[in-house]
């Protein structure tokens, strides 16, 4: 689905009984790659496909237009405009317990 979409259906999701999940920042989404694997660039226990994932980081010089993305085939990180697709995996932050 094209980047808007993504952090809508991020934010919809509903999974684990949880209700707070949002798509990743890129920083966040780098941390799944695994530079030592290749098709997917990722552990396996994971569920990555090949395929590109967007994060919610948009593009420094076109806000509007580009968002950063990672591609889990060969591990590498670009951006890409906004209206083209990618997949999506939604993430929750952190909670330090009590």
């Amino acid at each position: 689905m094209n980047w808007k979409d993504a952090k809508e259906a991020a934010a919809k999701f509903r999974g684990a009984g949880f209700t707070d999940w949002r798509l990743p920042t890129i920083e966040e989404l780098e941390t799944l790659r695994d530079r030592t694997r290749h098709n997917p660039a990722a552990d396996p226990e994971v569920g990555l496909k090949s395929e590109f994932y967007w994060s919610s980081t948009p593009a420094a010089w076109s806000p509007g237009d580009c968002a950063w993305y990672v591609h889990f085939g060969n591990g590498y990180t670009h951006y890409n405009y906004q209206l083209n697709t990618a997949f999506v995996r939604a993430v929750r932050s952190a909670r330090a317990s009590q």
